[in-house]
């Protein structure tokens, strides 16, 4: 298993989370597929958003 590290964009990251918001609402599963991001780190994205006050929906 490779557990290496990746960096992210701000940009990448608030794209990911603007797929997985409204009007887009896509599954994190599918979000993963999209941006080559692990669904680990979009739910751990998701939930960071989600206690910063942000609309992101769940699956």
């Amino acid at each position: 298993m490779d557990l290496t590290i990746t960096k992210y964009t701000n940009e990448k990251k608030e794209h990911a989370l603007s797929q997985m918001s409204a009007p887009h609402s896509k599954p994190v599963a599918e979000v993963a597929q999209l941006t080559g991001v692990r669904k680990a780190t979009l739910y751990l994205w998701r939930k960071q958003a989600r206690e910063q006050g942000r609309a992101v929906p769940g699956d």
